[in-house]
């Protein structure tokens, strides 16, 4: 398949091949959802709540996406549902689909975030004595 499906991430509509999901894992939407609620790509949440589809037999099968609930703080509790979302295929090989969650982990994602961004406080805990003053 990786001869066929882009594995950059912003050539397959934002949506990644695999996603490890577990409750409290931070996340990051990578699709607009809600705007007037602030649910837009690059809004950061906790999940919350794993919905599994419920089962036919005793396995899930391969097109089984749980939904989840995710905890947006300021922007309230959402269900995220999977989407579907087309892209061209490499080599010309016509058009491709891909349904997954439109999240990503975001354990990383605040510091580079926040660079040059204008805030009116701000919170800055230097944990050890090895960053530097140009680092803050």
């Amino acid at each position: 398949m990786s001869k066929i499906i882009p594995t950059d991430i912003n050539k397959t509509g934002g949506l990644p091949a695999e996603l490890e999901i577990f409750v409290g894992a931070e996340v990051m939407l990578r699709s607009n959802i809600d705007v007037k609620k602030g649910l837009v790509n690059g809004a950061i949440g906790f999940i919350t709540e794993i919905h599994w589809p419920n089962f036919r037999r005793a396995q899930m099968y391969e097109q089984d996406i749980p939904s989840i609930t995710v905890n947006f703080g300021n922007n309230g509790v959402r269900r995220i549902e999977p989407i579907s979302v087309q892209f061209p295929a490499k080599r010309s090989y016509g058009t491709a689909e891909r349904r997954m969650l439109p999240l990503i982990l975001s354990w990383a994602a605040r510091v580079h975030k926040m660079q040059g961004s204008t805030v009116d406080c701000a919170v800055i805990y230097c944990y050890t004595k090895s960053i530097s003053g140009c680092m803050v």
